[in-house]
């Protein structure tokens, strides 16, 4: 009631506002960019022409805040495989700034209170409030960032995701995250070095610093959405997500991610189970897992007695020589980053035993890391953990590990509940899928340090938004069926002497 006089004014204005806005800065535009070409000549057009371009594209994101949410996730495989590149981690916050600011401008300050009031919204405030007040020079003057405001920006983006991702745009952010993650997959195939008679080693710059689990998870998120338009394609598009899907697989295995395999078995399986049929109307959707579940074990059964030993000797070695080039710590020579993953690992757990309830603070396992980490490997003394629950547990303590993880689960759990009680195909097959991408999440969080990686904040609104919707959807469809019963009684009544 508060703001509806401020509304109606901005509603009133708000055309007239904008023409002069734009014919002010086109004036002002073409008299800056005289004067720089003067003073500085043909040199600068180039950087003129990149301001242009940047001033458009953040015109876009204003008018409409949707597409600034699908540059932020479709730019994520891209900046996980070109992390040095400016665009992608300078920009990415403003693109976000302006995003809110054009979402509240479109919607005069309008916006949905229901959205807030949920698990993912409400946990994900109660661990920012507990990672701060335990720890407020860790929060906010961190030596690697200001985790306050990092945390701020992924809750403002559960916000956004449900307010601007309905599940009519979703295929939107699907096809652009899926291009992306094919020009990545395309581009990661070639830099892999497949050698021997059939593969001996597959390198792909595979070391603790690398980016390739970044990379494999977020072409995961690909195959996932190329699984579920797959599904629902039509004419020759039929013929087209196969080859996608195949690209990006291969993607995913050249990254030489021990994890990514996993997902990669992990995604396919549950996609395969949990996808609802598009073609025709299923019987029971429980009936339809279960015949698919006996199909899945029947695959595994024969792999596990078809597929020679040999194959899988030559994967393991594949694997395992994915790892770190060889060093020699004391007696013992290794040449595998699952070492120095459990050297760390150990390392969190002996740290959070002396600090088990609040934690050392968020971002700080590397400053106390060298009083912890054994002695053969203290060149890894700056490193993460790599272990998302383990970095979590062990700076904000088991208080706030619960809440992460309970923040974890809320999506999952709704999702889960939409696949089982909604009648809808369409929103079956959604669930599925963003299900089926926080299951991966939750894989490569076990040798990854990603808890605040943008993709599942936003798919954790994206779940807010669909939950929302299926609870709308329920009561109207109840709305009908009593508004019809007591037609139905009415006319019962009429037609009685």
């Amino acid at each position: 009631m508060l703001l509806q006089p401020l509304r109606q004014s901005l509603k009133l204005a708000s055309s007239q506002a904008l023409i002069f806005v734009v014919a002010l800065a086109t004036l002002a535009g073409a008299v800056i960019l005289g004067l720089l070409i003067a003073q500085n000549g043909p040199d600068i057009v180039p950087v003129l022409l990149l301001g242009v371009a940047g001033v458009l594209f953040a015109g876009l994101l204003f008018f409409r805040p949707f597409f600034g949410l699908v540059f932020l996730l479709a730019s994520m495989p891209l900046q996980a495989k070109y992390p040095d590149v400016p665009i992608f981690s300078s920009v990415l916050s403003l693109v976000g700034l302006v995003t809110l600011a054009g979402h509240l401008f479109q919607n005069r300050l309008q916006f949905e209170v229901r959205y807030l009031l949920r698990p993912q919204f409400l946990l994900g405030l109660a661990f920012i409030l507990w990672m701060t007040f335990t720890n407020v020079q860790a929060a906010t003057a961190g030596a690697s960032r200001n985790w306050l405001w990092t945390y701020v920006q992924l809750l403002m983006l559960v916000w956004l995701s449900a307010e601007l991702i309905p599940p009519d745009k979703q295929h939107i952010l699907m096809i652009c995250c899926i291009a992306t993650g094919c020009l990545n997959a395309a581009l990661s195939i070639p830099e892999a070095h497949i050698t021997g008679s059939l593969v001996t080693t597959v390198r792909g710059g595979a070391d603790l610093t690398g980016n390739q689990d970044e990379t494999a998870l977020f072409l995961i998120f690909a195959l996932a959405f190329a699984m579920y338009l797959g599904a629902k394609a039509k004419n020759w598009t039929r013929f087209l997500f196969p080859l996608i899907i195949a690209l990006l697989s291969l993607g995913i295995v050249v990254t030489v991610s021990r994890t990514g395999f996993i997902m990669l078995v992990a995604v396919l399986v549950l996609m395969f189970l949990l996808l609802p049929s598009f073609a025709k109307e299923p019987k029971s959707y429980l009936a339809l897992i279960r015949s698919r579940m006996i199909w899945v074990v029947g695959v595994g059964l024969v792999a596990l007695v078809i597929v020679p030993g040999s194959y899988w000797q030559i994967l393991e070695e594949t694997i395992r020589m994915s790892g770190v080039p060889t060093r020699d710590v004391g007696t013992t020579s290794w040449n595998d980053t699952s070492v120095v993953r459990y050297a760390l690992w150990d390392s969190a757990i002996r740290m959070w035993r002396d600090y088990p309830i609040v934690g050392v603070g968020i971002g700080q396992f590397t400053e106390y890391n060298r009083f912890y980490i054994n002695a053969d490997f203290s060149h890894y003394v700056d490193k993460v953990p790599h272990n998302m629950y383990l970095t979590v547990l062990v700076e904000t303590g088991v208080v706030g590990a619960v809440i992460y993880l309970l923040w974890l689960l809320a999506s999952c759990w709704d999702l889960l509940r939409i696949m089982l009680r909604s009648k809808s195909r369409e929103m079956v097959g959604l669930s599925a899928t963003w299900f089926t991408t926080f299951i991966a999440f939750c894989i490569h969080g076990l040798t990854s340090t990603t808890q605040y990686y943008k993709p599942i904040w936003m798919f954790a609104g994206i779940s807010t938004a669909l939950w929302v919707l299926y609870q709308q959807e329920k009561s109207q469809a109840l709305a009908g069926s009593s508004a019809g019963l007591q037609a139905a009684t009415r006319q019962k009544q009429a037609a009685e002497p």
